[in-house]
């Protein structure tokens, strides 16, 4: 909601500092927000994921704003399936690369974790921007540095 509502800010017709009018060159389209099921994590990532492959279907490509942390694992596995695998930059003030966060081995805290093991990101271009806390001790930055995630820098 609230991307929306500063969206509401933007003048479409000309961009000061690009000097550019962006919707006479590109054609974007609000696909709003994904349905999901609350109930289970495993459902609302392959919701998304079906969702995300919609929109990126014919050659378009999708851009995700705003949401849980965890629509990052289901968008990369679609722009992977189209193009192979992907640099990262993530840009948050947690590393998002837990084995586990409260048992679950998927949720807003283990997808880049996830998505390292799924061959998704090329190893060596990924990086953390940004990352302030919490870290709880200094068991956090050495799962980070596990044969899964070691690829991010910071």
């Amino acid at each position: 909601m609230a991307v929306r509502q500063a969206s509401r800010h933007l003048r479409p017709e000309y961009h000061v500092e690009l000097d550019i009018s962006p919707f006479t060159a590109l054609q974007v389209v609000d696909a709003g927000d994904v349905p999901v099921t609350p109930y289970s994590i495993d459902t609302a990532l392959g919701q998304i994921t079906d969702h995300a492959r919609d929109v990126a279907h014919g050659g378009r490509r999708g851009l995700a704003i705003g949401g849980d942390h965890t629509i990052a694992l289901p968008m990369l596995r679609t722009a992977v399936a189209e193009h192979g695998p992907v640099a990262l930059v993530h840009f948050d003030a947690h590393l998002d690369t837990w084995d586990t966060y409260f048992h679950p081995p998927t949720t807003h805290g283990t997808l880049f974790r996830r998505a390292f093991e799924e061959a998704l990101l090329i190893e060596g271009h990924s990086i953390h921007v940004g990352i302030s806390g919490p870290v709880y001790d200094r068991a956090d930055l050495d799962a980070d540095a596990c044969p899964a995630s070691s690829r991010f820098r910071g």
